[in-house]
């Protein structure tokens, strides 16, 4: 509920839209990268780049601000 006072409902639809489609993007990417990634019956190196930013992002949150209030 933060979202509707701050920005006008075309805004707000606009970049939900973009959002959504930009995951749909990603995901087409996601499956077409780790298919070629994983052989048949070996998944370990598109699980291992597919685990990559996950961990990275993981390291990444140790660095961000404690907004304890």
């Amino acid at each position: 509920m933060y979202l509707p006072p701050l920005f006008p409902t075309l805004l707000r639809t606009t970049g939900a839209g973009f959002c959504y489609n930009i995951g749909r993007l990603a995901a087409a990417a996601a499956s077409l990268i780790f298919g070629w990634l994983a052989p048949v019956g070996d998944y370990r190196t598109a699980l291992l780049c597919a685990g990559a930013p996950v961990l990275g992002a993981a390291l990444w949150t140790l660095r961000l601000p404690d907004d304890a209030a």
